[in-house]
């Protein structure tokens, strides 16, 4: 029997080839993202600057770049530990590039 996020993942790569995935695990299972792209980082500072999403924008960014597992088995991880959101979302941002150090020089 195949390994379903073998298969989840190996989907992903066919239909989205070049794209980088991430996998995130913690006691909580294994999880993994595609790292989000200029147009969802995009999205995402939309509904930061918007008051009335703002309380979703980070959800919002890591359900669009979920790939394992089905939703469904997802809501009931977010359901029982929703600040693993927000784990997620501070992973995802650094391997968009929130981790990369930048010098600064006067000239």
């Amino acid at each position: 029997m195949a390994d379903p996020l073998e298969e989840a993942v190996d989907k992903f790569k066919t239909e989205w080839p070049g794209s980088r995935i991430l996998q995130l695990s913690s006691k909580s299972g294994t999880f993994v993202f595609k790292v989000p792209s200029m147009a969802e980082m995009d999205a995402y500072r939309a509904r930061q600057n918007n008051p009335q999403q703002r309380p979703k924008a980070m959800e919002s960014m890591v359900r669009t770049c979920l790939i394992f597992p089905d939703r469904d088995a997802f809501q009931a991880v977010v359901e029982q530990k929703p600040l693993l959101i927000e784990k997620w979302a501070d992973k995802l941002a650094d391997a968009a590039g929130a981790d990369e150090e930048v010098e600064v020089k006067n000239l």
